[in-house]
């Protein structure tokens, strides 16, 4: 359970495929040893996993084949890094010395194979992409190392960007910095901290992109996201703990049983990546993915995993150990396994369909060089 003021969310910004992105970016992720150790059942289908459901091989249930992306445009790199339908794509373009330096955000036909470009990156700004739909991107950007922070809006058919916010430096300065941001409709969720009379309390901000009206439509609560048509948010119980998921528009509650780390949702429900246990013998973590709504653990870890991510058919997630790529099927309650050599595997979904990314590597500058990309779609 969350004791803590503010939740904690353990979020990665390392990576020019992750859903928050930065300018600047450090080497991808390596594989920590102490962790990558098997779990004691012998279940296991096979390295890190213990799943509660069957498995399925992807090749009866979907069709899936490579796709190729370019290696570079302009001259640049390309990573890619959102799936706005099944021809266009988000994408960084990128120059590499030491390490990735991002220039530009823009947007790929694969059919056409062509390029538009929707913003300009200086060399001195961060930036994170927190959330898009097929119109809009909304992302945070910051020059001094995230004391500063501003939240933009991008329109995709124009390319303008607007100011909609300016955090406090406690909201920027603390956990609450990794907070989700939530766009649905013509209206962008959001929160920031308050300080008043010596007291510190988090609020939630609604912006309409019509009015342009900016309000706090929600004290102490946090974190929006979407279940079906309701804006859910964290709120707190009566000790003042942020342990209990809120709808802003019924009387839906969740109390949060376990060690949340992060969560997403589709249309039905929730879904979360949770610190289930410490091993201490063996000095490992192991986290379980979880259907909140049902409270039903998927599978069970010992392998670094994050990026959880949801769509009406699959809930997936990103996995930093070598392994196979492997999907959660909410259409038929099944493990759906690739037939593809293990990687570093992440994804990028929507409705029932999405792009595995998969990649191996020796030296870091490798790990997007090396990726491989494969579209896959339920028959």
């Amino acid at each position: 359970m969350i004791k803590v003021k503010l939740l904690l969310f353990l979020a990665i910004f390392t990576s020019l495929i992750s859903s928050c992105t930065q300018s600047k970016v450090s080497n991808p992720p390596l594989s920590d040893t102490t962790l990558d150790v098997k779990l004691s059942n012998k279940n296991n289908e096979e390295y890190n996993y213990k799943f509660n459901y069957d498995i399925i091989s992807a090749n009866d249930i979907m069709n899936y084949q490579q796709i190729n992306f370019p290696k570079e445009i302009e001259g640049n790199r390309v990573s890619l890094t959102g799936l706005l339908n099944q021809d266009l794509f988000l994408v960084l373009l990128y120059t590499e010395v030491n390490i990735p330096i991002i220039h530009e955000l823009g947007i790929y036909d694969l059919p056409k194979k062509t390029y538009k470009k929707l913003h300009t990156f200086k060399t001195d700004e961060l930036f994170k992409i927190c959330d898009f739909n097929n119109e809009y991107i909304v992302l945070q950007k910051t020059t001094n190392d995230w004391v500063d922070k501003n939240l933009y809006l991008i329109s995709l058919n124009d390319s303008s960007i607007e100011l909609l916010h300016s955090y406090s430096k406690e909201h920027s300065l603390s956990s609450a910095n990794k907070n989700s941001i939530l766009i649905k409709e013509n209206k962008v969720y959001f929160d920031d901290i308050n300080t008043k009379e010596n007291d510190v309390n988090i609020d939630l901000y609604c912006y309409d992109f019509i009015t342009k009206e900016k309000q706090v439509i929600k004290e102490d609560m946090q974190n929006p996201i979407k279940l079906k048509d309701n804006v859910l948010a964290i709120g707190k119980n009566t000790n003042g703990e942020f342990d209990t998921i809120k709808s802003l528009e019924s009387n839906f509650e969740l109390k949060i049983e376990n060690e949340l780390i992060e969560f997403n949702s589709n249309n039905n429900s929730l879904y979360s990546i949770i610190n289930k246990c410490t091993n201490k013998k063996g000095r490992f973590t192991v986290l379980a993915l979880m259907n909140m709504i049902e409270n039903k653990e998927i599978f069970e870890t010992a392998m670094k995993i994050d990026q959880v991510s949801t769509s009406s058919h699959f809930v997936a997630w990103r996995n930093m150990d070598i392994n196979n790529p492997y999907l959660y099927s909410v259409k038929d309650n099944k493990i759906i396994k690739f037939d593809i050599a293990p990687g570093y595997n992440s994804f990028f979904i929507k409705n029932n369909y999405g792009i595995l990314l998969n990649t191996i590597y020796d030296k870091p500058e490798d790990y997007y060089q090396n990726m491989k990309y494969y579209f896959f779609q339920y028959k």
